[in-house]
């Protein structure tokens, strides 16, 4: 959930980088430059992450290759090498936020199914206890609430 998050914000700014890159000539403004440094902190700590998200990390043209986010980020890269990349970059976190958001709709799915969307039986060990022990966990629940009663009725009734 923090990578699609992360994500969200990362695609809004490169957005605007990329916005900066394809109006400006070969020099970037002074915002753009700021913009850059931003994002290459950004991304450095999730790079692998969306690498293996999309399995997208190079690509290729006029029979070079080459790294999709250095190039988009690289402070000494030609403009026209630049604009290619940015978009790139652009199309691999929009792939990455849909692949993560199909992802999240699948975990909301499966929490709804497993306990009515309360909590998540996977991260939780007393609900993965409750779900594999359904008799065991009924039979406390029916002592319980026998429990309850009795404690009642001798409330009310002394």
């Amino acid at each position: 959930m923090k990578l699609y998050l992360e994500l969200l914000v990362l695609r809004d700014k490169f957005t605007e980088y990329k916005e900066l890159v394809y109006n400006s000539g070969n020099l970037l403004p002074q915002k753009g430059e700021d913009l850059r440094q931003e994002l290459i902190e950004r991304i450095a700590p999730i790079k692998s992450r969306l690498t293996e998200v999309t399995g997208k990390q190079y690509y290729t043209q006029f029979n070079r290759t080459r790294d999709t986010r250095d190039t988009a980020l690289g402070s000494i890269v030609d403009i026209s090498d630049r604009k290619t990349a940015t978009s790139l970059c652009l199309d691999i976190i929009n792939e990455a936020i849909g692949k993560l958001n199909g992802e999240k709709e699948s975990w909301s799915e499966n929490r709804i199914q497993i306990n009515d969307g309360l909590l998540d039986t996977r991260s939780n060990k007393f609900w993965k206890w409750v779900e594999s022990h359904r008799i065991l966990t009924l039979i406390y629940l029916l002592a319980a609430i026998a429990t309850i009663v009795s404690t009642l009725y001798l409330i009310i009734n002394p």
